[in-house]
């Protein structure tokens, strides 16, 4: 009878969490990879801290762009994790989320090499990788310009447009100026847009979604 007893709790536990439905969605299972591949750019990213911001061997310009992306990885985790009510999750977008944030990896990578700690100069290094580092960057926005519009609906005339043209053309400068000061006026620039980004997010005086 005791057996019985259990058997019959169990089934109707089964069938209690059947009513309920899954627990995690069908969104939530891909963004637990996105969140391990952002993870592992932030990894890298934070492992070249402590010499690319070091007095000896450490150039502000690839300092900004350090802090640039660390912010981009933020801000993208965020952004896509307002989409995990959508009604249908189509293929398009599962690529989307799987190809971006590996773009943002190998974007960091050129930024500061796998292996950081042997880099003798981060101004050297970084006129060594400005062109394939600026292009990662091209690419991947250009990717969330093109998902936004296709995938997600957003229109054209959606103001977030005038900062992704902004970042196009910033980096666009950035992949063509060789000089070390107009790369400083590229980073500079920037780091004016990063801190104006985080002020109003943190101020919540904008949303961070596409709504």
């Amino acid at each position: 009878m005791v057996g019985q007893g259990r058997i019959q709790s169990a089934l109707s536990l089964t069938v209690e969490c059947r009513s309920v439905g899954p627990l995690v969605s069908h969104f939530e299972y891909i963004f637990v990879a996105v969140s391990i591949v952002l993870s592992f750019t932030l990894l890298r990213l934070l492992d070249a801290v402590p010499t690319a911001f070091s007095r000896e061997r450490g150039y502000w310009v690839h300092s900004v762009w350090v802090v640039f992306l660390l912010y981009m990885c933020a801000a993208f985790w965020w952004l896509n994790w307002f989409n995990r009510n959508l009604d249908e999750l189509s293929f398009r977008y599962f690529l989307f989320l799987l190809v971006a944030p590996s773009l943002l990896y190998l974007t960091a990578t050129a930024l500061v090499s796998a292996s950081p700690a042997a880099i003798p100069s981060w101004s050297e290094h970084f006129g060594r990788v400005r062109k394939r580092f600026f292009a990662g960057l091209l690419i991947y926005v250009s990717i969330l310009t093109i998902n936004s519009f296709v995938t997600l609906g957003v229109p054209l005339q959606h103001p977030i447009r005038i900062g992704q043209a902004a970042m196009l053309c910033l980096f666009a400068a950035g992949a063509a100026v060789q000089s070390r000061r107009g790369q400083a006026v590229v980073a500079g620039i920037a780091s004016t847009f990063l801190l104006l980004t985080i002020t109003l997010a943190i101020l919540d005086l904008t949303p961070m979604s596409l709504d």
